[in-house]
């Protein structure tokens, strides 16, 4: 016999918030999270969000760099290394001047430099 779960509804903790805006007879849904000029922002103020996604960035980037140098072919380990730092650091440190990462984000962080 299989049971299936009920889905608990989500109240929401702000009717206010979650109501869409109308400007001009157009409705605009609020996000979650909204990016300005290259900073992800949340209601909060949270700058999990933003490392969050340079770290998800970042880690594309290292995966594209780790593809250059196979066992034996392709790029000398030294030379790789120096690619991705240059192309990493720069992913990973904006924001930075905005925003202070929070404990979780700096140790996700700086878990994923180490790797570099």
């Amino acid at each position: 016999m299989i049971q299936k779960k009920k889905r608990k509804k989500k109240r929401p903790r702000d009717r206010q918030c979650l109501s869409p805006i109308q400007i001009k007879g157009e409705l605009f849904r609020p996000c979650v999270s909204l990016m300005w000029l290259g900073y992800w922002f949340t209601p909060a103020l949270d700058s999990s969000a933003h490392f969050s996604h340079q770290l998800a960035l970042a880690q594309g980037a290292f995966t594209l760099i780790r593809r250059l140098s196979p066992p034996g072919i392709g790029l000398a380990p030294y030379l790789c290394h120096r690619l991705a730092t240059f192309l990493v650091a720069p992913i990973l440190l904006s924001g930075a001047d905005l925003f202070s990462p929070s404990v979780g984000a700096m140790a996700r962080l700086n878990t994923f430099w180490y790797k570099v």
